[in-house]
């Protein structure tokens, strides 16, 4: 029982040091800039859920390039993106595995704050969110 509590504290703390090293290397300007022309191009699709997903190849380098997916190896770079919150109000960019998950998302509206009350989300600014979750 002790360990697995440990296990748990030590991957938080391994996020949110990924977290801070993000903060570090980009704006959360820059990550919405680079992330919203997805909105446009891919939308969201409640019956097809192939229509969640943005392929890898078209994620923006700025998000593949943070910090906060650096624990990836490179040839086995995987982010998955999907929307989140109401309809296609953010885009999540998440890594991980049967362990958690933790990325980015962006929120379309730099002003929404829905994802304020989920304990998953860690706002930082301009709508942009860090996320690390199941």
């Amino acid at each position: 029982m002790m360990i697995s509590v440990w296990m748990l504290s030590g991957c938080h703390s391994r996020q949110d040091t990924l977290f801070k090293a993000t903060k570090e290397h980009a704006s959360s300007d820059e990550i919405r800039k680079a992330a919203l022309p997805l909105f446009s191009k891919y939308h969201y699709n409640s019956i097809n859920q192939n229509d969640m997903v943005v392929p890898f190849k078209e994620i923006p380098k700025e998000i593949k390039s943070l910090p906060v997916f650096s624990k990836i190896p490179q040839n086995n770079l995987f982010i998955l993106t999907a929307w989140a919150g109401t309809n296609d109000s953010a885009l999540l960019f998440v890594a991980g595995s049967g362990f958690g998950h933790w990325g980015i998302a962006v929120c379309k509206d730099e002003n929404d704050r829905e994802f304020d009350k989920s304990p998953s989300y860690t706002y930082w600014k301009n709508g942009v969110y860090f996320y690390d979750g199941p």
